[in-house]
Order: C-alpha cells, then sequence, then structure tokens
C-alpha cells in the first residue's frame, strides 16, 4: 500500500513537471510571437521614415531643378535682349555705336556664369549629401538584417534545447520509504536596478536633450537599433525617459 502511494505521489510530481514545462513553452511562444510583432512595428516605422526622407530629397531636388530653369530662361532672355540692343546700335547713329561698346556684357555675363558654377556646386554637394544619407540607411538595413538572422539563429537553438529530467538513483530507494523528490535547481534572481546597457541609452538621450529617434540613439552607441528596443520600451515604462510621437527625450 506504501508502495501504491508512492507511485502515485511521483506520478503527481512528473505531472506537475510536465504541466511546468509546458506552460514555460507556451510563455516562451508568447514571448517570440510579442518580440516579432515589436520588430515588425520597428521595421515599418522605418520604412515610412525612409519614404519621408525620399519625399523630403525629391521636392528639394525638384525646387532647385526650377530655379535653374527659371536661372537659364533669364539668361536666354538678357542675351536675347542685349542682341537686340546690339542689333539696334549698329543700325543707329555713332553715339548709339559707342554706348553699345561702353556696355560690359563680358562681364555681366561672366557674373551669371560665376553664380551658376555656384548653383551647381550647390546641387552636387547636396546630392553627394543624399548619397551619404541613403548609404547610412542602407548599412542600418543591413544591421537590422544581421540581427533578425541572430534572433533566428537564437530562437532555432532554444527550441532545440531538451529539457533536462533529474532521476533519481536505484540504490537510494528503500521499501517502505518514500522515494526521495528530485533536486530543482534555484533560480538566479536578476539584480534589481538599471542595467549596463539601459544606463548608455540614458546618457545619450540626456546628452541630446532636443530628441532622439530610436535609430539616432542606436547609430551613436554603435548597434542595431532593434537589440535596444526593449530597452527602452522598459525605461519608458519606468519613467525615466518620455516619448513624443517618434523621439526620445529626457525626463
Amino acid at each position: 500500500m506504501a508502495r501504491t502511494d508512492d507511485f502515485k505521489r511521483l506520478k503527481e510530481e512528473v505531472h506537475n513537471m510536465y504541466n511546468g514545462r509546458m506552460d514555460l513553452v507556451h510563455q516562451t511562444k508568447r514571448d517570440w510571437k510579442k518580440d516579432l510583432e515589436n520588430f515588425h512595428n520597428e521595421t515599418t516605422d522605418r520604412r515610412n521614415e525612409i519614404s519621408q526622407l525620399r519625399n523630403q530629397v525629391s521636392s528639394l531636388l525638384a525646387n532647385f531643378n526650377a530655379q535653374d530653369k527659371e536661372r537659364a530662361s533669364g539668361i536666354a532672355d538678357l542675351r536675347a535682349a542685349t542682341q537686340a540692343f546690339v542689333a539696334d546700335c549698329t543700325k543707329g547713329s555713332k553715339a548709339r555705336a559707342k554706348d553699345v561698346a561702353n556696355l560690359d556684357v563680358a562681364n555681366l555675363l561672366a557674373g551669371f556664369s560665376a553664380r551658376d558654377k555656384e548653383r551647381t556646386k550647390e546641387v552636387e554637394d547636396l546630392k553627394a549629401e543624399t548619397a551619404k544619407l541613403i548609404a547610412g540607411f542602407k548599412r542600418e538595413r543591413e544591421e537590422a538584417a544581421a540581427a533578425w538572422k541572430d534572433l533566428l539563429a537564437t530562437m532555432a537553438s532554444v527550441s532545440k534545447v531538451a529539457p533536462k529530467k533529474e532521476a533519481v538513483a536505484a540504490e537510494e530507494v528503500v521499501p517502505g520509504e518514500p522515494m526521495p523528490k528530485p533536486k530543482r535547481k534555484k533560480k538566479k534572481e536578476k539584480s534589481p536596478g538599471v542595467s549596463d546597457k539601459e544606463t548608455k541609452i540614458l546618457s545619450v538621450i540626456k546628452d541630446n536633450p532636443d530628441g532622439m529617434t530610436l535609430p539616432q540613439i542606436a547609430y551613436v552607441m554603435g548597434v542595431a537599433f532593434v537589440t535596444i528596443t526593449r530597452d527602452v520600451k522598459k525605461l519608458l515604462a519606468d519613467g525615466l525617459i518620455k516619448k513624443e510621437e517618434n523621439q526620445y527625450f529626457p525626463v
């Protein structure tokens, strides 16, 4: 009878251990799903920012092109007027011809040419700066892709790890006595407070009180933005920073 009771208790303990493991598996799945949703939301925000930047750059280039066309039209009109004026002077008296000779058209055209060169240089500088911005966004996208691959690899490795079962040695079982319970390892308690990464994030935000976006914070820290998303949300929840639109500010 005692042996039957022991086996019943052992059965209940094994059943409880199994239920605990299954609860842990379900919780892990829910955490993965939440992390994937957060990553998708951050990717959508980044795409929207890139789209807005492209629209702004396109608008700026269009304005420069319109101004260049207006300047070219003005130069063409000036040349036509100068040619007509020269023709009138040629047909007129010597005094008109003298006035035409005194007219410094070359210097005037040279001034317009110099301004056109300056405007062309500004356009080239803008194109170079735009190329740098696009290169930076490509680099950040590659870093995000690498972080995503690392996350998938970690998830795959965690899913392959089987839970270790603690067995009771046969020589320790004494007839008529209850079987000893398997020893469970105590979970290590996490130290309360702010982590080193959260401290660095707070320092970066405090050094930029005018506000920073999540990609800008990650760029200053030299990491991918997906690796600090959870830490930033924890700082928001703790009230150490605040968020307005897509920017984060110190409290």
